[in-house]
């Protein structure tokens, strides 16, 4: 088996370059992780925003329960406390705001695309070199897009056969399994080929605001209708028929669309920060060999 010592470390030899040098590379380095850093905190500072506003206007239901006991909501002006009701129904998911009621993924949707089958070599052809990221379910995790390094790519040709209906914004990727129920909401114009174990969502906009499903979708109520529907043994996974029969409570759009300006901003800086970061980290790592060769950057 291979191993180390303490004798085989210290022999192994490091480019030490004076240390004014050393000073001014970790300067420019640590700049750039100093942004990368702040951009990981103005994210989960804005997660944190878009996940207790959903929570309180359509989970917990607070503007409703304010009313109900005559307090104006908390955080909201008249306008918009206008368009909560005072008092709840019984529905299936048990209280609901009065003048809410209940739906499936199939009522919220106006298209469901479903490529997984798919393959290059099915297809007569073969991944390129470059070209259209071809994304799997091994890329969603935690709402962002993961693993770069490991994109297949499509030419464009196989791209325009492959991709007949093409995602859009506000398009919701979800893994169908291994995982189970993974998240990207699309809210920056990009191109991308669904490739294994990926649903697209479209939410049908007369009915449903995009980040509002987005943001259904994620909650622990939906999610464990999801995996309730789950089927298999060693890996646990969703027919597209089963994920057409999950349930959605449908707030009036007036409502959803208030909501939807704060969520969608948000949603919006966020994947421009996280581009933001992976650039800088691109940056960073092409940089070190240059700065440590004496290479000088205006």
């Amino acid at each position: 088996m291979p191993s180390l010592n303490e004798g085989i470390i210290r022999r192994i030899p490091i480019i030490l370059p004076p240390l004014p040098e050393q000073k001014r590379i970790a300067k420019i380095l640590g700049d750039l992780d100093d942004k990368i850093e702040l951009n990981r905190q103005m994210n989960a500072t804005l997660e944190a925003m878009a996940r207790a506003l959903f929570q309180s206007w359509f989970v917990d239901f607070d503007p409703v329960r304010a009313k109900a006991e005559g307090r104006a909501p908390v955080g909201m002006d008249a306008e918009t406390a206008k368009l909560f009701p005072s008092e709840f129904v019984e529905s299936e998911l048990g209280l609901i705001p009065k003048g809410w009621r209940v739906g499936t993924i199939e009522d919220v949707t106006s298209l469901i695309i479903d490529y997984r089958g798919r393959t290059p070599l099915k297809m007569g052809s073969d991944w390129s070199l470059t070209g259209i990221p071809a994304v799997s379910a091994k890329n969603v995790k935690g709402g962002k897009l993961v693993r770069p390094d490991t994109f297949n790519f499509v030419s464009e040709e196989l791209y325009e056969r492959w991709m007949k209906d093409k995602l859009a914004l506000g398009d919701i990727l979800m893994t169908s399994e291994a995982p189970l129920g993974e998240l990207y909401y699309l809210a920056l114009d990009a191109s991308y080929c669904l490739s294994q174990r990926l649903f697209a969502l479209r939410a049908n906009p007369v009915v449903c605001a995009p980040i509002y499903l987005y943001y259904w979708l994620e909650s622990p109520a939906c999610q464990s209708d999801i995996v309730n529907r789950g089927t298999g043994t060693t890996v646990e996974g969703i027919r597209q028929s089963e994920l057409r029969k999950v349930s959605v409570p449908i707030p009036p759009l007036p409502m959803q669309n208030v909501a939807a300006k704060f969520l969608v901003t948000w949603m919006e800086q966020i994947h421009r920060n996280d581009e933001q970061s992976s650039s800088l980290a691109k940056m960073r790592n092409e940089l070190l060999p240059n700065l440590l060769s004496g290479v000088e950057f205006l």
